[in-house]
């Protein structure tokens, strides 16, 4: 599987529609979502999947669970916040999406805004990351910006 499950071990459950609201704009989006068990670890992840308008993932949020006790390992939420962000990549503007990524875990947090574009391999275009501990102090700042990148 995805996550390295073992074949059987992940279910998915299509729970109907509902809208997402990106800059003022509401778009209808099939919400799924799939279980999966492994490496000792239930993982429950819900997409909200917009068909019709790129980066057509909208919404993503992923639980990791102790299996006995379901008590919460880390939890990842990932949302679209602008869809049309012009940005210069390479010698060209291009229209970009810009997605907000935040992830609690035992360590602290980790928060990141990407671009992303898919007309770039790969989709990403830059990515700045910041990890934090517990008491809120910064401990490391990541960018990660596409330099070339060719298209056959």
């Amino acid at each position: 599987g995805l996550f390295g499950e073992r074949p059987n071990a992940s279910t998915y459950t299509a729970l109907g529609e509902e809208a997402v609201t990106v800059e003022g704009v509401a778009y209808n989006c099939q919400v799924q979502q799939t279980e999966s068990n492994a490496a000792g670890r239930r993982t429950v992840t819900t997409t909200w999947f917009a068909p019709q308008v790129a980066p057509f993932v909208l919404r993503r949020q992923t639980k990791t669970l102790d299996p006995q006790t379901s008590a919460v390992l880390s939890e990842t939420s990932m949302e679209v916040t602008r869809l049309s962000v012009p940005r210069r990549i390479l010698a060209r503007m291009r229209s970009v999406a810009e997605v907000r990524i935040v992830q609690q875990h035992p360590r602290g947090q980790t928060r990141s805004v990407a671009f992303t574009s898919p007309e770039i391999p790969g989709g990403i275009v830059s990515q700045t990351t910041e990890e934090f501990d517990l008491t809120g102090k910064l401990l490391r700042r990541t960018k990660a910006e596409l330099v070339d990148f060719e298209k056959k």
